[in-house]
């Protein structure tokens, strides 16, 4: 029995624990990549899913990118640009001078050769500032309606009500505590005491004299007959 409520314990504080891991760490990610897949309002980060192997074996298919948009980019920078309606991340491997303007000559990092085509700064959303392995099969599947239910909707009521029974079982200790306080004063008022009134006690006192006066009196009286 008590192996069965120890397990039943851990297993509870186990779930706790992965439900807060949940919550407060995979749950903003996925709310911050979501977020920037659509827009850059956040840091000026967009968030791209990595579709071929190009850039391994540092960043593999299926990898989440993030880029955020700066001012210059240097050689050695891994990009995202767009490319005839294609979002492409490579590494910049040259900068050069084309009239005007300075257009960047990138390269993946697995490819043999350079990309064919120049790539202008307007053409570029911005430099990868980190990526995550995996997250991409991970995302699609969240931004399905059975994704979100069974990853983000489940795991946060999971949470929600554990910590509202936790909140219970704090309420009611606290309310055992106070009605076990309140019986013990009780008792303690109920207690049978003697109680001597001190008026009473100071007339059985006088009393006691002024009996005790009289008998010597008598006796004297009796004596010198």
């Amino acid at each position: 029995m008590n192996y069965l409520k120890l397990s039943i314990y851990f297993g509870k504080e186990m779930l706790h624990l992965l439900l807060v891991v949940l919550v407060f760490a995979v749950l903003p990610l996925a709310v911050f990549t979501l977020v920037t897949f659509k827009s850059d309002v956040l840091f000026g980060f967009r968030s791209f899913i990595v579709m071929t192997g190009s850039m391994m074996p540092l960043i593999d298919p299926g990898a989440v990118v993030y880029s955020q948009t700066r001012s210059s980019y240097n050689v050695g920078d891994i990009v995202t640009f767009e490319k005839e309606k294609v979002l492409v991340t490579h590494r910049v491997v040259d900068i050069q001078r084309k009239g005007a303007e300075m257009v960047y000559i990138t390269r993946g990092d697995a490819n043999n050769v350079v990309d064919l085509q120049t790539v202008s700064k307007s053409q570029i959303i911005g430099s990868v500032q980190f990526h995550f392995p995996y997250v991409g099969q991970f995302l699609t599947y969240l931004k399905t309606p059975p994704g979100f239910i069974s990853i983000i909707l489940i795991p946060l009521i999971g949470f929600v009500l554990i910590e509202l029974w936790n909140i219970k079982m704090e309420w009611e200790k606290e309310m055992e505590k106070k009605l076990y306080r309140r019986m013990k004063d009780q008792m303690r008022f109920n207690e049978p005491k003697v109680l001597v009134p001190i008026n009473g006690i100071a007339k059985g006192v006088a009393g006691s004299i002024w009996n005790n006066n009289i008998a010597g009196e008598n006796y004297y009286h009796e004596i010198h007959r």
